[in-house]
């Protein structure tokens, strides 16, 4: 591709005459000369250094580091004892998390997400614009600018990939971040490696990157930067110089010295470094989450078979990987707050001392542009910063709205989904009932409710009654055990019904309603009921017995017709179930039901 910008390119590609003549020898500093510009002469550029740009670029990525150091703290806190202010109970504690509410680790990771996409795009505008439009134009003194906000936008996605846990939570957004921000880093590698250039430049001189003196005003800072670039890029050759012998190597990293001093070099090998041992961690961590999601999928599969180490570590194992986990965290954070740190500095005093010169274009009151934050080029990004606070306000309310909308159940409430077999049965929480989810089977046999099966005695029974809420209900036994003492109104005899053949295999509903243990039904769980063929129900014949077991739902206080009995049929109110154990309900009397706490 070449260089981005270089004297050839502007001759060759755009035809523009880049002029790199320079005049500081007259004793009157009035007639000096730098790129055929005098004193106060040099062109301004607010959309580059001007004061709105550069804060608003520098207070971005302050807010993503100052959101990082806050979630690694976090994070590490919830990996530590500290952890002892939240339940024990790992399990719990996340799902109280996914449950709803206020999390600061989620809130921070879509802030830090917010801040690294704004600078996506912001730092592509500086990278094409100074490729194609300004880069025969530019001074050194801009370019330099540049070049460290493109550090800052490294910094800045460095801190997104290293803390964010749901970077891949949708595979596809996450590869076109990677594809855009690795783009980016490329970019950025070649703007600073063109400052490398030596031997075969115009005036065979350093690209100046150094801050001056306070009290050196004649630099070749101010003229274009395409007077210090070679026509061809240098990205590869700069990275091999970097790295040639042990003792470059210190030189780069220290001095940031790989031939010429380039500023922030040394800076993005780190980042750069940092930047690939994340999209690794991430990896590892994308095909780790697949054993619990798809544990059969291609995901959980590879997991369980390359990544053993991650699929069951043993506890040793858990110690190293917490440790690495923190120390990449930590490093991590390190390195993004040196770069916002060390590039704000420079970039700061790089334009105090250009205003101290003198060599800037101001205006009739004496202001250079740069310090004018109120031009159209500078409000725009001032005023995209503000998406930030509707990230915060739109981060807030989703989970505000995911707790509001949670259900719960009322004291009691028992939701059945006949569809799954499945019971939602209340359990405590302070202030309201949340839901567990139980399961009930509806064929003859053992049922079983959340898992633990029913007594003995129970299992004895040919059908299976389920009776659910909070008022008193039974389920069958067998002969009458001892009564609770109290009186009891006298119950008018029920006439004597033959058994109905369509009424063997039928399924009776109920819920919600009150119904009464009857007579023959044991008190609670410990009392153990005898046979149920000893104690017939003297109006029913002895027949009635051998019937099919029959299952029984209560659900809403609707008796539900038995298995072929028309449906505009009025049900008799002294109906009778064909089990013989299914007497009528008797308010006084309070036996075995499943039932909610109350609080």
């Amino acid at each position: 591709m070449g260089a981005y910008v270089s004297l050839g390119e502007c001759k060759s590609h755009y035809n523009k005459a880049v002029n790199c003549t320079y005049n500081f020898t007259s004793p009157d500093r009035d007639k000096h000369m730098v790129g055929g510009f005098g004193r106060h002469e040099v062109p301004t550029d607010p959309d580059v250094a001007g004061v709105g740009i550069v804060y608003a670029f520098i207070g971005v990525t302050s807010f993503a580091l100052f959101l990082s150091i806050l979630h690694v703290f976090w994070m590490i806190s919830k990996m530590t004892p500290l952890k002892s202010r939240y339940p024990r109970n790992e399990s719990e504690y996340r799902k109280s998390q996914r449950a709803g509410g206020l999390s600061v680790s989620v809130i921070c990771e879509k802030l830090v997400m917010a801040c690294s996409d704004q600078q996506v795009f912001t730092g592509g505008a500086y990278a094409i614009t100074l490729r194609y439009w300004k880069g025969c134009e530019i001074t050194a003194y801009h370019y330099n600018i540049i070049s460290n906000m493109m550090i800052l936008t490294c910094a800045t996605h460095l801190m997104s990939v290293t803390i964010v846990r749901n970077y891949w939570r949708y595979p596809w957004l996450g590869l076109l971040r990677i594809l855009i921000v690795t783009g980016l880093f490329i970019v950025t590698g070649i703007i600073l490696s063109n400052q490398n250039a030596q031997t075969d430049t115009f005036i065979k001189l350093p690209f100046p990157t150094a801050i001056p003196p306070d009290n050196q005003i004649e630099n070749l800072m101010f003229l274009p930067a395409a007077c210090f670039q070679s026509n061809n890029s240098l990205l590869i050759s700069t990275l091999g110089d970097s790295t040639k012998t042990p003792e470059q190597s210190k030189k780069t990293l220290i001095y940031s010295q790989p031939g010429n001093r380039i500023q922030g070099w040394n800076l993005f090998l780190i980042i750069l470094f940092c930047y690939c041992a994340a999209f690794l961690v991430d990896v590892v961590r994308f095909f780790r989450r697949g054993i619990g999601k798809e544990p059969r999928g291609r995901r959980g599969d590879f997991a369980a078979k390359r990544l053993r180490f991650c699929a069951a570590p043993g506890r040793a194992l858990k110690l190293v990987v917490k440790i690495f986990f923190c120390l990449y965290l930590l490093g991590g954070i390190g390195v993004s707050a040196a770069a916002v740190i060390l590039s704000g500095l420079y970039i700061n005093g790089l334009r105090a001392w250009a205003k101290n010169t003198g060599w800037l274009e101001v205006s009739e009151g004496g202001q250079s542009a740069e310090d004018d934050a109120t031009s159209f080029g500078q409000l725009v990004p001032i005023f995209l910063c503000l998406l930030i606070v509707f990230s915060i306000a739109q981060t807030i309310t989703e989970m505000n709205k995911r707790y509001s909308e949670k259900v719960y159940a009322e004291d009691g409430t028992v939701i059945y989904d006949p569809s799954t077999s499945k019971l939602m049965l209340p359990t405590p929480t302070p202030g309201k009932e949340g839901m567990h989810v139980a399961e009930g089977s509806a064929t003859p046999g053992t049922p079983r409710f959340g898992g633990w099966p029913l007594p003995q005695q129970q299992q004895q029974q040919p059908s299976s009654h389920y009776f659910m809420n909070n008022g008193n209900h039974n389920h069958q036994g067998g002969s009458t055990p001892p009564i609770r003492p109290g009186p009891r109104p006298q119950q008018s005899p029920r006439p004597q019904q033959s058994p109905n053949p369509q009424q063997q295999s039928s399924t009776h509903s109920f819920m919600n309603v009150n119904h009464s243990p009857q007579v023959g039904t044991p008190q609670s769980h410990h009392h153990q009921s005898p046979n149920p063929q000893q104690s017939p129900h003297p109006h029913q014949s002895p027949n009635l017995q051998q019937q099919q077991p029959s299952n029984h739902f209560f659900i809403n206080g609707n008796h539900s017709p038995p298995v072929g009995t028309p449906h505009h049929q009025t049900p008799n109110p002294h109906h009778q179930s064909p089990n013989p154990h299914h007497q009528s309900p008797n308010p006084q009397n309070n036996s075995r039901f499943l039932q909610s706490p109350r609080h």
